[in-house]
């Protein structure tokens, strides 16, 4: 299983899919790139991949916005998705194109329940199958996003579903030897329900919140909120306008104009209007501390 193919239109795709459906398969190996707030603003959905028929294909949802033809494939009960560590994955693609997936065999799921001591899926490989997988950790932070795709990403991206078809035949094995199999794949129906979910105090896991003052705190949530929106203005990374141990420091001695904000921060760089987003902040909070 070596061969890669590229899938970066909306045609190829309906027919790839085609393909799949045609072929009755009942398993293809999955993964996902995404981007969670690392290199841009937001989650974002880059990169499918999928092993079939002893083939690797990666397809570009960066280029192909319709995944349309993606959802009767990723929704059907008849073709089970070989997954590794599936939470993050079925959580993003539900998030981003409203696809659920559903048939999920866990790799990792399968790890814990059979108590291995390393539950990685390089380890996994090495151990199960007796391969050795060098992973490129300069590829797993790499902006994921951006285009073109360079060959040591298109490699990366490929190697994590090459092996988890065979993972999975020789996990299975071992599950049913120790008659643990239905007890595995009621976990993994668990994990089919994984979701977002919106969280609007997400200001009260910055670092040291629990040591702040109640005022303190009521700056820190107009800041993080003012952060939130400045990044979302920008197509930057929250921690990109101010990262969360500067969101402290001036939680407790709070900036009040523009002048002061320029001063205290490196917010001049990203612009007037920025600056304006904290300024309004800092009235923000001011209001509610009279009204309490």
């Amino acid at each position: 299983m070596n061969d890669i193919t590229i899938i970066n239109d909306f045609k190829t795709l309906e027919l790839f899919c085609k393909e799949i459906i045609d072929s009755k398969t009942d398993m293809i190996g999955l993964d996902f790139e995404g981007e969670f707030n690392l290199h841009r603003y937001g989650i974002h959905l880059c990169l499918i991949q999928i092993a079939f028929d002893e083939n690797i294909y990666i397809i570009d949802p960066v280029v192909i916005s319709d995944l349309s033809p993606l959802k009767v494939i990723f929704e059907s009960t008849a073709i089970e998705k070989v997954i590794y560590a599936c939470n993050i994955d079925v959580r993003l693609l539900k998030f981003t194109h409203d696809i659920h997936i559903k048939n999920i065999f866990d790799l990792r799921a399968a790890a814990i329940i059979l108590r291995f001591e390393e539950t990685g899926l390089s380890s996994l490989i090495y151990n199960n199958l007796g391969i050795s997988m060098e992973k490129d950790k300069k590829c797993q932070k790499s902006n994921w996003n951006k285009r073109p795709l360079t060959e040591e990403q298109i490699e990366y991206a490929g190697n994590d579903v090459l092996y988890l078809i065979p993972l999975r035949h020789t996990l299975l094995k071992q599950l049913n030897d120790f008659k643990i199999v239905k007890q595995f794949y009621n976990n993994c129906k668990r994990l089919e329900k994984e979701v977002f979910t919106e969280n609007d105090n997400k200001y009260t896991r910055v670092s040291n919140y629990s040591s702040l003052s109640k005022n303190e705190r009521i700056f820190l949530k107009h800041f993080y909120n003012a952060r939130e929106a400045a990044a979302m203005k920008l197509n930057f990374p929250p921690f990109w306008v101010l990262g969360k141990d500067e969101l402290v420091v001036v939680a407790k001695s709070p900036p009040k104009t523009i002048e002061e904000w320029a001063v205290v921060t490196n917010l001049k760089e990203k612009g007037a209007t920025i600056l304006d987003l904290f300024v309004e902040a800092t009235n923000k909070a001011l209001e509610e501390i009279k009204k309490k």
